[in-house]
């Protein structure tokens, strides 16, 4: 018998099928044919399973699977074998598979020990059999292993991205995009159907700059440009921080520029020789040129427009310009913008339209031709350089800062006393208000229980009395005083309402009251709250002309005084006071309710006539004089006062006695009693013979009784 391994005999066969057969001798009695020892054939596929169903190893253990499973950081099947602590044997005939994260691994080696501590194997040393990761640095689309050993798999979606699947694919593209915004072009054009590119257009202009600035378009203004060959250019360009157009201003101070329909109108005043000023603190416009639609806001404004390119003395506007209100404005304080000093100016007028100045500044008497005598100047004769004149209509003017307002100066050269230029000034329709008791209210003394419509009531003792509201001196050379009131209210505070000197006076209708709420006391004596003798209404000097001539007709006072224990609350020492020679003539007068010490106090040298004057309701406390009283010494023969048609109490007289003044009137009432002076006779004859004439009547002693000549 040829032997197997005979190569030539029998060839080798690689690789085996599992239907090849094998020569084998039998080891076991089987009966007829397969006796012990004889030879039988062994198909592979048995071989096979014999094999599989587990042989007696040569040393010892059987096959076996075993799976190591592993969750971590460590991703390679090696690297986890080296690491295994405690190690691991790995028996002969032992199939051992690795778990990594859920991947696969087949340990190639057997009969070996494996872990920390032991020899190293590499990856090489193991059969992949399932393995996925997933790859790049975005968001991992494989979740990992579930516990059934399933792979999970997240799925994709997008609030942004349209997501579809086409032919087997995952497509994702871009949605398309969209203007925003409810009008103007729009900037996205759409989505490219073919690249799926968003598609913006492109910023293009004429008129503007289109630049790029990092990651932003800026769109900015091109600078202008000023057209035509001559002229002043009204464009001023660019603002280089602001990219905003700049434009000059257009100022026109002597003509009326109006905005209408979006046209700029420029035009002539509608009467050049009628220039008005406005003035209205309530503007907002911010473009004031002192036009009646657009007026300034401050009386500096237009008190600077009036002067404009002349000075005090000789006003740009001079006799032409009027300063007119259109609301109440206040004048700065020391240091502000439109504060004012003097508010003099030649020639000016303020209409004031019912409105209120209020005086804020410190210069006494800020309203003063004396100031402008200076400032006009004199010639080589000492005659002004040319008229002076100031006027003001319809307008309260009140001072917060000082009781002095008013100042008017008369002048004529001592050396020319011809025909030459003259000052005056006019106020018509105007309240002038001291209320610079405002800035002395530490002065004052608040009265225990007197109040006036429910004010509380103060007093003064001590302030000056000689800061006059008004002061009015000297005559121009045809002999008259210049300063003209007319429907004026006068209201005083702590000083003489009136100074008059060396003047003439001729006034209508001029009211004068003094604050019922700040009053002026001699101070509290015997329980009462006194006048303060040295206030007046009127105070009249005369030192250098031969007679100061002062004329008031229609004179009133008006206002309501507190009670301080059953007897006015301060008061004045008397409505007019005189020094030397005057003339004082008060046609027609009335008194709301007063206390004062006198009535009048007049000097030995006056002429006094209130005439139709109605003061009954005036209490004179002097209890030796009553309401006429002389002022400095007594006269060589008793003083006359003409009171004709007038009334008046407290009249006490001792006849011949030259220490009183004595009543003169065709009739009066006189201490609530008929009085007249009409001279007596015994009958007609003896009036006749004293010049009276038929129809004249006169007292007869005889019948004791009016009677008319016949």
């Amino acid at each position: 018998m040829t032997k197997i391994k005979n190569t030539v005999a029998y060839v080798i066969k690689t690789p085996l099928a599992l239907t090849d057969y094998a020569i084998g001798t039998n080891s076991e009695d089987n009966g007829v044919g397969m006796a012990k020892g004889q030879s039988i054939s062994m198909q592979m596929v048995d071989i096979r399973n014999v094999v599989i169903a587990g042989l007696s190893p040569e040393i010892g253990g059987t096959l076996k699977i075993t799976e190591l499973a592993y969750e971590g950081v460590l991703t390679s099947p090696a690297d986890v074998a080296n690491n295994l602590d405690p190690v691991y044997i790995v028996s002969p005939y032992e199939v051992l598979m690795f778990n990594v994260n859920g991947n696969k691994y087949l340990l190639k080696l057997q009969d070996v020990t494996i872990g920390d501590g032991e020899p190293d194997i590499a990856d090489s040393d193991f059969i992949t059999i399932v393995a996925i990761k997933n790859l790049g640095d975005g968001t991992a689309v494989m979740a990992g292993y579930n516990a059934d050993g399933e792979i999970e798999f997240r799925s994709l979606k997008s609030t942004g991205l349209d997501i579809t699947v086409s032919s087997g694919n995952i497509v994702i593209e871009s949605k398309a995009g969209t203007s925003v915004g409810d009008d103007g072009v729009d900037v996205y054009k759409g989505l490219n159907t073919t690249s799926k590119l968003h598609e913006i257009r492109k910023a293009k202009s004429v008129g503007l700059d289109v630049t790029i600035d990092g990651d932003a378009v800026k769109y900015e203004s091109k600078a202008g440009v000023n057209v035509g060959a001559t002229g002043q250019g009204i464009y001023k360009g660019l603002d280089a921080t602001t990219k905003i157009h700049e434009f000059f201003k257009l100022n026109f101070p002597d003509f009326d520029v109006a905005l209408a329909s979006d046209v700029i109108t420029v035009s002539l005043p509608a009467d050049p020789s009628d220039v008005k000023f406005y003035v209205n603190a309530n503007y907002q416009g911010g473009d004031s040129n002192g036009s009646l639609a657009r007026p300034y806001v401050t009386l500096k404004e237009a008190y600077d427009r009036y002067i404009g390119t002349g000075d005090v003395a000789s006003p740009q506007f001079a006799t032409v310009g009027t300063i007119e209100l259109l609301s109440d404005v206040e004048t700065g304080q020391t240091g502000d913008p439109d504060e004012i000093g003097y508010l003099s100016a030649n020639s000016l007028r303020i209409k004031g339209n019912g409105y209120k100045i209020t005086y804020r500044g410190t210069q006494e008497y800020f309203i003063s031709t004396a100031y402008l005598i200076t400032e006009v100047g004199l010639d080589g004769n000492d005659r002004l350089n040319q008229n002076i004149s100031m006027s003001f209509e319809d307008l309260t003017i009140t001072s917060n800062t000082v009781h002095e307002i008013v100042e008017h100066k008369n002048y004529t050269s001592p050396s020319i006393p011809t025909s030459q230029n003259t000052c005056g000034m006019t106020f018509t329709n105007c309240v002038l208000e001291d209320k610079a008791y405002l800035e002395e209210l530490g002065s004052y003394t608040t009265l225990a229980g007197v109040t006036v419509f429910g004010v509380p009531v103060k007093y003064q003792t001590a302030l000056a009395s000689d800061k006059y509201l008004v002061r009015n001196e000297d005559v121009n050379w045809t002999g008259e005083g210049n300063l003209i009131l007319e429907n004026v209210s006068i209201k005083a505070s702590s000083s003489t309402a009136i100074y008059a000197k060396n003047t003439k006076c001729f006034w209508k209708n001029v009211e004068i009251n003094f604050n019922p709420f700040f009053v002026n006391s001699g101070g509290i004596v015997s329980t009462k709250c006194t006048p303060k003798n040295d206030v007046f209404s009127v105070f009249i000097e005369g030192t250098v002309i031969s007679q100061n001539y002062f004329r008031i007709e229609n004179y009133s006072s008006q206002v309501q005084y507190g009670t301080y224990n059953s007897q006015q609350a301060g008061g004045q020492g008397a409505i007019v006071k005189t020094l030397n020679n005057c003339f004082v003539e008060i046609f027609k007068g009335f008194v709301y309710f007063e206390t004062m010490t006198n009535v009048f106090l007049i000097s030995k040298d006056t002429l006094m006539s209130p005439r139709s004057f109605d003061g009954s309701n005036i209490t004179s406390l002097d209890a030796t004089y009553g309401a006429f009283k002389l002022s400095g010494t007594a006269p060589v023969s008793q003083m006359l006062i003409n009171i004709s048609d007038s009334i008046f109490k407290n009249v006490f007289l001792i006849d011949a006695n030259v220490n009183y003044i004595k009543p003169y009137a065709t009739t009066a009432n006189v201490n609530t009693a008929q009085f007249t002076s009409l001279n007596d006779y015994v009958d007609d004859a003896g009036a006749i013979a004293a010049n009276l004439i038929v129809g004249n009547i006169y007292y007869n002693t005889t019948d004791n009784c009016m009677k008319k000549v016949e």
